[in-house]
């Protein structure tokens, strides 16, 4: 049976931590509540190394000053899988994000898995243990723990070790151990986990549509829900719903009765916030144009543009298939518009521009070329010179 040590005190835990001070990798693994607050809430901190499998109760613990040890020692690799959510945690708890990591899912893709695949389907194609997943949603604020929750977080981190040493030799042996070096490093951006309320209005679909005014009022509005929902830790969604936002955008109501007449706002949310609404919304009418979100950002691609995505999709289709790999790990449509666009893109670092990004530059400055040949499409060198589409300047490859 598994054994499970549940730490609930500041002694246990800094015997744990001295104990798993000695390895060089640990698993990690959290469970939180976000469901009714703006901040996730730590509420289980599970930890695993060859002989050893800890719980931790964050809630009871007033000292974290060992486990912080672990978690920033640059001897020690943080094993986790999907680890974005579990980096937030630690970095809102801590205000520091754990490294050196390792996340096993970001390794599967790299050695041809599918992109995001889940914990419990690595556990059965490399081990071949069935998971069960029955308790994904539990109250893991709900104390004393139910035992059957403690083995169920248990199990999300002690098989974490026995595939991170797995897919390390994998990765040894196929040449791409060296990916690692900059797999990680976009999880460990501190942007990635800090409120940005400027850039809030991005959460709002087709803002760039919309007449300056509306762009405005849609930039204020959803500066101020993104400020409001941090004050108060609620969803930003239980503050104002995106398309309330739009509909105040389109209908710019100067009163309190002309807020009533739009649908869906809650006469509660009026009394409270309603005044603010309304000197947001004038004040986003009188904002320069320089300060309002551009209607150049994120416009449809031309048919030029999208001509050229499509034979874009086809190369990164064909260097996946050749280095099998996903190809939406490789690169998604996204990046692809990125590229065209000059803009900054994953496919131009690291092991994307060696495996895809290079020949795609090539590509898009016409020195490279997609042919059929017996029913096949591949790569070839254009023998005529010139370019596919006319936005190369940025790429002097």
């Amino acid at each position: 049976m598994l054994e499970i040590t549940l730490v609930t005190d500041n002694e246990a835990l800094k015997a744990i931590c001295q104990q798993i001070s000695h390895n060089n990798a640990v698993a990690v693994d959290t469970e939180f509540k976000r469901e009714t607050t703006y901040f996730p809430k730590a509420c289980l901190i599970q930890l695993a190394i060859d002989d050893l499998t800890v719980c931790v109760d964050p809630l009871s613990i007033t000292n974290f000053e060992p486990l912080k040890a672990i978690l920033y020692s640059p001897k020690i690799t943080k094993i986790f899988h999907a680890a974005r959510q579990d980096l937030e945690i630690f970095y809102l708890l801590f205000n520091e994000i754990p490294q050196p990591i390792f996340d096993t899912q970001i390794a599967s893709a790299l050695l041809g898995g599918a992109e995001q695949v889940g914990y419990a389907t690595l556990v059965k194609k490399i081990l071949n243990v069935e998971l069960d997943k029955s308790l994904t949603r539990a109250n893991w604020e709900k104390r004393p723990i139910p035992d059957k929750q403690l083995i169920y977080a248990a199990n999300d981190v002690i098989y974490l070790l026995k595939i991170y040493q797995h897919q390390i030799q994998a990765l040894e042996t196929c040449g791409r151990r060296e990916w690692l070096a900059n797999a990680f490093d976009f999880l460990l951006d501190k942007n990635l986990y800090r409120p940005d309320p400027d850039s809030a209005w991005k959460r709002i679909k087709n803002t760039h549509r919309l007449p300056k005014e509306q762009r405005c009022i849609v930039f204020k509005l959803a500066q101020w829900r993104e400020t409001t929902a941090l004050k108060r830790n609620k969803p930003r969604t239980f503050i104002i719903k995106n398309q309330s936002i739009l509909d105040i955008a389109h209908q710019q109501p100067i009163t309190i009765k002309e807020l009533h007449n739009i649908k869906e706002l809650h006469p509660s949310f009026i009394r409270r916030d309603g005044e603010t609404v309304l000197k947001l919304v004038q004040s986003a009418k009188s904002m320069h144009e320089d300060a309002c979100p551009s209607s150049a950002i994120n416009q449809p691609l031309s048919n030029d543009q999208l001509l050229m995505l499509s034979d874009l999709q086809i190369l990164i289709q064909l260097k996946a298939k050749e280095n099998n790999i996903d190809s939406s790990y490789l690169s998604t449509k996204k990046e692809l518009e990125k590229l065209i666009r000059q803009e900054d893109s994953v496919l131009l670092h690291g092991w994307r521009y060696e495996l895809a990004g290079r020949d795609a530059v090539k590509f898009i400055n016409g020195k490279l070329i997609l042919k059929t040949s017996n029913g096949a499409v591949k790569l070839s060198e254009n023998q005529e010179g010139g370019i596919n589409i006319p936005i190369t300047d940025r790429f002097p490859y």
